[in-house]
């Protein structure tokens, strides 16, 4: 299934295969996946596959246990991931990076509207945000993190 809207910006910047080829090897797919935030999981598979790129070291398609959760996260937020299809991938990526890089984070909640959403998350993502009280309000405040630098990109490039 091919992305919707303009073709021009589907294409693949030199940058972005850069990265690819760079890292896909042998880094970590979820944290390939948080180098290219614009990219959703099965794009760079396709990608890396058009490119002639294979993994070394470990089978590329884990198997991890997926449980299913309910979110509240703030309408702003949520609005941005859905601009795109596979936002659910996109948010376990960058939960995935964040976790396990131990970024630091404002952990305060906003006092936004919030929609309820229900999606799977990788046991492992899980329990390491649950190690923490608020659990919820840490996922809000690094999914804000990345929207807002996301946001500064885009304004930088405009």
């Amino acid at each position: 299934m091919e992305r919707q809207g303009n073709p021009a910006q589907n294409r693949w910047s030199p940058t972005e295969d850069s990265i690819l080829q760079k890292h896909y090897p042998t880094m970590d797919f979820y944290l390939l996946c948080s180098r290219l935030p614009n990219r959703i999981p099965v794009a760079i598979r396709a990608r890396a596959s058009k490119l002639g790129l294979k993994k070394r070291g470990w089978e590329e398609v884990r198997q991890v246990r997926k449980t299913l959760i309910t979110l509240r996260l703030d309408d702003d937020i949520l609005g941005w991931f859905r601009q795109e299809p596979g936002y659910q991938s996109r948010i376990r990526a960058i939960l995935r990076a964040t976790v396990f890089k131990k970024e630091d984070h404002t952990w305060t909640s906003t006092s936004g509207r919030k929609t309820v959403i229900c999606m799977r998350l990788d046991d492992d993502i899980l329990e390491r945000l649950r190690q923490q009280p608020r659990y919820q309000t840490r996922i809000n405040a690094i999914l804000r993190a990345h929207y807002k630098k996301a946001q500064k990109t885009e304004q930088a490039s405009a």
